[in-house]
């Protein structure tokens, strides 16, 4: 058998090996990717057609076969770089008045090209049959180069105009996808006749642009099987840039609580792949998603809202109904929220707050059938919550962040410490409440910066006003879960403290903990470091959420324990036996206590009389500026 034929074959065969292992992976319907999908079939189509005439020439096939054979790879090779460009247009997201213009100048281009194309083994335009010799260059070769070269240029000028807008690592496989086809173009042109290298060529392009950011493993969750959050953030940006209606539905599901499967197991994620595939069963046309964290499923559809209703329905009674599965009768508590995407989020920024927030949404009505239209309210909360999310993001990277600081005193009245506490108050919003841009400041990561701003000014007020400060034992600053995951957090801060000259004894670090701490050996470092440095470390809000016992006992290291509020009112409220017995086991595990959220001079004598170390409150203070707190604390040393 010929080199050449050999050679086709075993390039059609990686291109067939390659479109089947793609194929067996779902695909995100999105344009970028239906356009690769499109590519990867026409190489494929172009090598056939390279295949098939090596092996005609090679076994001298009848003439007109080989004529509509090469009429075919000549109309259709045209076409692989019009898609390339447009490959290139949509994966960069062009604008979309550039990006009809870029599509309608490859369609004029391309047409004539490829209907040339389709002529010229008959009419000699690009190239001639030789019986002896196989194809020869006709007058014409020069216009598919210079076509190819054109298109190819276009997809330079679109990744040179968007490199900005795209990771770096999908740049350059972009690049690199477009300079092995105009390699591969230019290598067969220069070789004619014959166009051998140019699938192989074409083959590389194809790798290139699947291990820089097309390989569908990238958009799989690894336990489930169905896309993961990184797809959902791709196909969101797809629906804004195109301005395309959705459907976002949000299934909230769960083991029974009486389950005896134990999270984080290979069985559990078992459980989950299969609620996948059921879901798929029952909502075709589709997207399904998986989000790890709060262990639920996403679902996008462009369908109408009553055909979405409808396939919910189905998928949340498939759900609940049950399965077997290794032995076992599984089923998941499920209920299902379902919003219109451009009714919830008018950009795409929204609705990346939307996803990230929307399964922690509280007090949702419950419906019998599981499944539930977002109502007025759901929707006011969720608008709310988008501006706070905005009004974070603003005020961290313009800085607006501000320090207030709250008293704390001793049992007898005197101050001897303060809070610093984060502020923000928004040219939109006005002021909004630590509750709300906390909140939203963790869940989107924003946290990190903030917590650095507020620290950096409670070191930059000590420094600068160090005759009110050093009256004090100590300035506490709240430390969250995501600070303590850094593991250069304790010699950042350390080094910030050294460099305004505030000693680590006089600053305190309260652990606050809105959702569960994972006590692992960063944390652990993290404590010990601040430890040995002589910084204080707080309990805060015990009784709170996941605040309990067990954290007393897993923070060896802290020194106090702060009260929740509410918990100091409800033990008062009851019986204040309750609020004397907690103290003391506080006491007795060898900590102080302050109790929060004092505010009136009953509470504060109740609580010095059952033995409160310090106390915090509305009664001694409200949250102070600077400038006030040098008044207050002017005005109580004066009477003392």
């Amino acid at each position: 058998m010929p080199l050449d034929l050999n050679f086709e074959l075993a390039t059609l065969g990686l291109l067939g090996v390659f479109l089947f292992a793609g194929r067996k992976k779902p695909l995100l319907p999105t344009r970028p990717n239906r356009r690769f999908a499109q590519l990867c079939l026409l190489v494929f189509a172009l090598n056939l057609l390279e295949a098939s005439i090596a092996f005609s020439a090679a076994h001298g096939g009848w003439l007109p076969l080989r004529r509509a054979l090469l009429a075919a790879y000549c109309g259709a090779q045209p076409a692989l770089f019009a898609l390339a460009l447009c490959y290139c247009a949509y994966s960069c997201r062009l604008p979309m008045p550039w990006l009809r213009r870029a599509l309608r100048a490859a369609a004029v281009l391309t047409v004539p090209v490829c209907l040339l194309g389709l002529a010229s083994p008959f009419a000699g335009f690009y190239c001639v049959l030789v019986p002896q010799k196989g194809v020869a260059r006709g007058p014409l070769g020069w216009l598919p180069v210079a076509h190819s070269a054109l298109l190819l240029a276009g997809c330079f000028a679109v990744l040179a105009a968007r490199r900005r807008h795209l990771p770096r690592r999908r740049l350059m496989g972009l690049c690199a996808m477009a300079a092995l086809l105009a390699a591969g173009h230019a290598a067969q042109a220069l070789v004619m006749p014959g166009p051998l290298p140019f699938c192989v060529f074409a083959l590389l392009a194809l790798l290139a642009a699947c291990l820089t950011g097309q390989n569908p493993d990238r958009y799989i969750h690894e336990g489930a099987g169905v896309f993961n959050h990184r797809a959902l953030d791709e196909l969101l940006q797809e629906y804004y840039h195109r301005d395309l209606p959705y459907r976002m539905v949000f299934l909230h599901t769960a083991l029974p609580g009486d389950s005896r499967f134990v999270f984080n197991t290979d069985f559990e994620l078992l459980v989950f792949s299969t609620a996948a595939r059921r879901i798929r069963q029952a909502m075709p046309g589709a997207c399904v998603f998986f989000l790890s964290r709060p262990r639920s499923f996403v679902v996008v559809s462009p369908a109408a809202p009553e055909s979405v209703s409808a396939s919910t329905e189905r998928a949340v009674a498939e759900l609940r109904g049950g399965w077997q599965l290794d032995g076992r009768q599984v089923a998941l508590e499920c209920t299902a929220l379902l919003f219109d995407g451009r009714a919830c989020a008018s950009g795409l920024d929204e609705a990346r707050i939307l996803v990230e927030n929307a399964f922690y949404l509280g007090d949702l009505p419950k419906a019998a059938s599981g499944v539930l239209w977002a109502s007025d309210d759901t929707l006011q909360q969720l608008h709310r919550l988008i501006r706070v999310h905005l009004a974070v993001r603003r005020a961290v990277l313009l800085n607006r962040i501000s320090v207030a600081f709250q008293p704390i005193v001793d049992a007898a009245g005197r101050m001897c410490a303060v809070e610093a506490l984060a502020r923000l108050e928004d040219p939109e919003l006005g002021q909004v409440s630590p509750e709300e841009f906390v909140g939203a400041a963790e869940t989107s990561g924003a946290i990190l910066k903030l917590g650095q701003t507020v620290y950096e000014t409670v070191l930059r007020s000590m420094a600068q006003n160090r005759g009110l400060f050093e009256r004090l034992d100590y300035v506490s600053v709240n430390l969250s879960p995501l600070q303590l995951g850094q593991p250069d957090l304790a010699p950042r801060y350390l080094e910030l403290a050294a460099f305004y000259g505030v000693a680590p004894g006089r600053l305190a670090f309260e652990i606050t903990e809105s959702f569960h701490l994972a006590h692992d050996e960063t944390l652990s470092r993290t404590l010990q470091r601040f430890h040995k440095a002589g910084a204080r470390l707080f309990i805060d809000d015990f009784g709170e959420g996941h605040s309990n016992l067990a954290r007393i006992l897993d923070m060896p290291l802290a020194v106090v324990v702060k009260l929740e509020r509410h918990v100091m009112a409800a033990c008062l409220a009851r019986d204040e036996r309750l609020m004397g017995d907690l103290i003391g086991l506080v006491h007795d595990s060898g900590r102080g206590v302050v109790v929060e959220g004092v505010e009136n001079e009953l509470q504060f004598r109740r609580l010095a009389a059952l033995g409160a170390d310090w106390m915090q409150g509305f009664y001694f203070s409200r949250p102070l500026s600077l400038d006030a707190l040098r008044d207050y604390a002017a005005a109580i040393y004066q009477l003392q």
